[in-house]
């Protein structure tokens, strides 16, 4: 047990070799003397990543927060909880269980909310409820109660993705898709888990799913 970790805590995000620790608590990093809490006025942090070469990204309880490379904060103004978000070419994504999708754009200095679009079942997703936004070979898609969607920039909507939908099914709700270092997409489909090699992603032939039944029991969802 690493001393100050104790508590709820949600997720391990690990950011140029540094490990950070999203607990109830808030933002801390992690290190051989245990850890260092980042913020101590704020709780709830979901998730950190790089937004560019010198800034950070953090979903938190009540919204976004940029990071400069010292740490020093700056608050976005976007209030709904971000425990789900990817960056794509021109705007953060971020996904609610309850609400669908926002699409964000940031100013040219990156410390301001230039637009926000909300998107639901008015814009093509089959409902608001359980939409989960992740990036797979660099585009941006959507995960729902009834199949997976992806962004069309050109008419500004949400259609249903054909190659994921054909591998998965149209009626799959996935719960989590994450790409690894080697191109390899795992998932997790009810309270199976399994995963989808990069080679046969990018071809046209038929794709097997390799299931891991002896992890199955050891999930734990938040």
């Amino acid at each position: 047990m690493v001393t100050g970790s104790e508590g709820l805590c949600w997720n391990l995000s690990i950011v140029e070799n540094q490990l950070f620790l999203h607990q109830h608590e808030g933002l801390s990093i992690v290190n051989e003397n245990g850890i260092k809490k980042i913020n101590e006025k704020e709780i709830g942090s979901w998730f950190i990543t790089k937004l560019n070469d010198d800034k950070y990204l953090e979903g938190t309880y009540f919204g976004l927060n940029i990071y400069n490379e010292n740490l020093e904060k700056t608050k976005i103004d976007f209030n709904e909880s971000s425990r789900i978000f990817e960056i794509g070419k021109e705007a953060i994504w971020i996904s609610h269980d309850y609400r669908g999708a926002y699409r964000i754009i940031l100013n040219e200095e990156l410390n301001k909310i230039k637009s926000v679009k909300y998107y639901n079942e008015n814009n093509g997703f089959p409902s608001k409820i359980d939409v989960n936004v992740f990036k797979i070979n660099k585009e941006i898609i959507f995960t729902s109660e009834e199949g997976i969607y992806k962004y069309d920039q050109e008419n500004d909507t949400i259609l249903p993705h054909k190659r994921l939908n054909e591998i998965f099914g149209k009626k799959t709700n996935l719960k989590r898709l994450i790409q690894d270092n080697f191109g390899n997409v795992w998932f997790v489909e009810g309270q199976k888990v399994g995963y989808l090699r990069l080679n046969d992603i990018l071809t046209e032939k038929d794709i097997n799913k390799i299931y891991l039944p002896q992890i199955e029991d050891k999930l734990v969802e938040h």
